[in-house]
């Protein structure tokens, strides 16, 4: 048997840990190049602009308004209320019709004053006729004690039995009179237009003038008074404003100042009045001041008591730069807008906002009439960044602005 030394054991065993690290340096290496490889083949993708929606600023006259809430009140509001008593015959309305001024509304029964006035005529043509005899008697009393023949106790009786017939004439008149106002008043008429509530009192019922509550109430409906509460500010800025431009006003509501309404399931503002009141004190507890509209509805729409929306105008109109609402957009409390440049190059703008017109925003500074804003797609925007620009139809601008100013 042959016997091999510990050195040449110890190589035996060696040489399978060299062909491992080369393996393994192998591997490594092949990796490195594919690693390289790959980072030599690698390119830079660019991606697109973004498409966004433009449209271009315009310029157009406008009116600011300052809007309120306000209820709307009658012009007259009347409790009918017999003059007489009897009981009540008719009714000659249907509970809430619209009624004119003179229309009968309630019949009393007229007979017993038929009959007083029946009595008092009679009287008055037996008064009439007294009244021809005595002045019979007094002209020839007259003309006897001209002449000498008559003594002066019977003229003097002549004169006062005339005077007397004279007198009880006019006083049957006037019972006359009297009892043909009660005849008429037995049918009760309308005071003035509106609407009529319900009926309080039906056919037999007794009525008297001293009845705790009316026969019906009458509330009229055209026109028909807005009332609002303006504060204070805003009163003087009217107040300068309508006063400087009419020269010949002392008080504002001699100016006619205009003033709009709408009510609560209403589009824009589509009723037009005018001030025709201002109280005559601000209220110190609000700092409001009490104003009043006048408005003309023939259909008798409006009713008293409902809650309308009024807009009066804050000045007179100017020219304004406007631009879609959504294309303002804020950061950190500053307002700005998206205008595209030469080659479609971003812009971020920083610009003063006024009120809202007709669905459009009305720009005071830092824009122009005619520059192109982005409508969508202003927050992927980046300062001088490209876009790829699509022009919004003036029509869907135009749409976009109407529901805007509906909501």
């Amino acid at each position: 048997m042959k016997l091999h030394s510990p050195s040449s054991r110890r190589r035996r065993i060696r040489a399978p840990e060299g062909n491992a690290l080369d393996l393994v340096s192998g591997i490594v290496l092949v990796v490195v190049q594919a690693l390289l490889c790959g980072c030599e083949e690698q390119k830079v993708v660019e991606l697109p602009p973004p498409v966004v929606t433009v449209t271009e600023a315009v310029q157009k006259q406008v009116q600011d308004w300052d809007d309120y809430t306000g209820r709307l009140a009658p012009m007259g509001t009347v409790d009918v209320r017999p003059r007489v008593s009897g009981y009540i015959t008719e009714v000659k309305f249907t509970d809430g019709d619209v009624v004119k001024k003179g229309q009968p509304l309630f019949l009393i029964d007229p007979r017993p004053y038929q009959a007083e006035y029946d009595r008092a005529k009679a009287d008055v043509d037996k008064a009439d006729a007294a009244l021809t005899l005595a002045a019979a008697d007094f002209e020839r009393a007259r003309q006897l004690r001209d002449k000498g023949v008559t003594a002066v106790g019977d003229f003097d009786q002549r004169s006062a039995t005339y005077k007397q017939a004279t007198g009880a004439a006019l006083s049957a008149r006037a019972a006359l009179e009297a009892a043909k106002l009660n005849l008429e008043f037995c049918t009760i008429t309308a005071p003035i237009d509106g609407r009529v509530g319900l009926a309080n009192v039906t056919v037999g019922n007794l009525v008297s003038p001293d009845g705790k509550d009316p026969l019906a109430t009458i509330v009229s409906t055209n026109p028909i008074y807005a009332y609002a509460d303006v504060d204070e500010r805003s009163l003087l800025r009217y107040v300068r404003y309508y006063l400087g431009k009419d020269k010949g006003a002392h008080e504002v509501d001699e100016v006619k100042v205009p003033i709009q309404l709408a009510l609560q399931d209403e589009t824009g503002f589509p009723h037009t009045g005018y001030i025709d009141f201002i109280d005559n004190r601000v209220d110190p507890s609000t700092g409001t001041i009490r104003l009043r509209g006048v408005f003309d509805f023939e259909n008798g729409l409006l009713g008293p008591g409902l809650f309308v929306r009024v807009r009066i105008p804050s000045g007179g109109p100017y020219e304004a730069v406007l631009v879609p609402e959504r294309s303002v957009a804020s950061d950190q409390g500053q307002r700005y807008v998206v205008v595209l440049g030469k080659d479609n190059t971003a812009e971020i703008r920083p610009v003063g906002l006024g009120p809202l017109y007709e669905g459009m925003q009305v720009i005071k500074s830092g824009l122009k009439a005619g520059e192109t804003v982005v409508v969508d797609g202003v927050l992927k925007v980046r300062p001088g960044q490209k876009v790829d620009p699509k022009p919004i139809a003036e029509t869907a601008v135009l749409a976009e602005a109407a529901e805007s100013a509906a909501k």
